[in-house]
């Protein structure tokens, strides 16, 4: 079975400068997706993971303003709730232009209750601040602002595996694994919630390797993974193999949060199958897959 597993990011949806609007976030995800069809007439078994670091963030805004009059949700509900609002954003666009329905997961993730990640928030979600707010972890972006960080343990296990390889077997596009996941830990026999956000891409890694997939397309809003980003020295990564950007990221040469976590991702896929990564622009992944656009690794 020929698999892709194609993670859209969080700013597929809402774009730098949008409000997040429904018709303009069911806009960007139709014209993300356009290339699906084609994909599927060629061959390939689709599965499509996403971000949810502006919306989940933008739900927790939301239940703060309310504060009193409503519950605050604990965070990996907020992360269950988004998981259903952008599923349903993307199973609509991909029903019209595949002509049938399409199924969209609820996916929980296993992570380690003793991952140190819980004592290091790392994850941003929600939107940039001029100011640091006084209550919270916060990280500062040059050019941006402050963010809210969250915990970001790493994912070990998808729970729904076995579910979403019997809807690709039935030739289903799968839509899954939204925001990385909903994070969990085993309590004797029960799986518990826990307070956090796991990384997309990574969460995408250890699916896509679950799958035995082929390629791992990771796109976002740039249009290569690049050394000395945003400075005058800017070089565009085209291709690359894993063990290179193994030492590029002993360095620190890519940031923490935002492009680092895509190539880790990359690279695990990479070093434990036979598969091909590619990071790439929302608005290029059939040139990227086609070899025109974007960066790629190998081992």
């Amino acid at each position: 079975m020929k698999t892709l597993v194609l993670a859209l990011g969080g700013n597929a949806l809402i774009h730098e400068g949008q409000l997040g609007m429904y018709a303009q976030q069911q806009t960007n995800v139709q014209n993300a997706l356009a290339c699906i069809p084609s994909l599927v007439r060629n061959g390939w078994h689709v599965v499509i993971t996403h971000g949810n670091g502006p919306h989940v963030g933008n739900l927790q805004l939301q239940e703060q303003a309310l504060h009193g009059k409503i519950p605050e949700m604990p965070l990996y509900v907020d992360g269950a709730m988004t998981q259903g609002q952008i599923g349903f954003m993307i199973q609509q666009a991909l029903s019209i232009q595949l002509g049938k329905p399409v199924p969209a997961l609820l996916t929980r993730v296993q992570v380690s209750a003793r991952d140190p990640a819980f004592r290091h928030p790392s994850k941003p979600i929600g939107p940039y601040y001029s100011k640091k707010p006084p209550r919270g972890a916060f990280t500062h972006v040059p050019k941006k602002g402050w963010r809210k960080t969250v915990a970001s343990p790493l994912p070990q296990k998808i729970l729904e595996l076995n579910a979403i390889q019997t809807l690709l077997k039935k030739e289903q596009v799968v839509i899954c694994g939204g925001g990385g996941g909903i994070p969990v830990v085993k309590k004797g026999k029960k799986w518990k919630g826990v307070e956090a956000v796991i990384d997309k891409d990574l969460a995408s890694q250890v699916l896509a390797t679950a799958l035995n997939a082929q390629k791992l397309v990771i796109a976002t809003n740039v249009d290569f993974a690049k050394l000395h980003y945003e400075t005058p020295w800017e070089e565009n990564i085209v291709r690359a193999k894993a063990k290179g950007l193994e030492c590029l990221l002993a360095c620190k040469a890519f940031e923490e949060g935002s492009m680092a976590p895509k190539i880790r991702a990359c690279i695990a896929f990479v070093e434990q199958g036979q598969g091909h990564a590619i990071i790439c622009h929302t608005n290029q992944i059939e040139k990227a897959l086609k070899g025109l656009a974007g960066t790629h690794i190998t081992r």
